[in-house]
């Protein structure tokens, strides 16, 4: 994923961004005359868009703290119909231009912990 934006007194910073999700969802198919109703593995491919907040803490000797929201949409691309909302909050901490996340992703409805890295510029 990436975003771009604008920093604020070095505290705010405000933008948006998107990205490319690769993954596999259950997917429920209601019974037919050939097949049983039941769950079936469908391969993921989708776009998020989502505006991104970010709070800087007060440094900690060369360590910045932070935490991270983001909302928006994933647009999937194996399906016209499937867009579905998006979110994320997290934090991090930070030394110089590099950066390790922690957050809760939330997208096709369900969760996930998600561990990251960013290169701040």
């Amino acid at each position: 994923m990436t975003s771009h934006g604008k920093s604020f007194a070095g505290i705010l910073f405000v933008g948006a961004g998107t990205g490319l999700a690769v993954g596999r969802e259950s997917v429920y198919d209601a019974a037919s005359d050939s097949e049983p109703a039941g769950y079936r593995r469908e391969r993921l491919l989708m776009v998020p868009l989502f505006v991104e907040l970010r709070w800087r803490f007060p440094e900690v000797g060369h360590v910045d703290l932070y935490m991270i929201s983001r909302l928006g949409a994933d647009f999937g691309l194996r399906r016209a119909h499937s867009i579905d909302a998006c979110g994320s909050l997290g934090g991090g901490i930070g030394i110089g231009r590099i950066a390790l996340t922690i957050a809760y992703d939330y997208m096709r409805r369900s969760g996930m912990f998600t561990v990251g890295a960013m290169v701040c510029f």
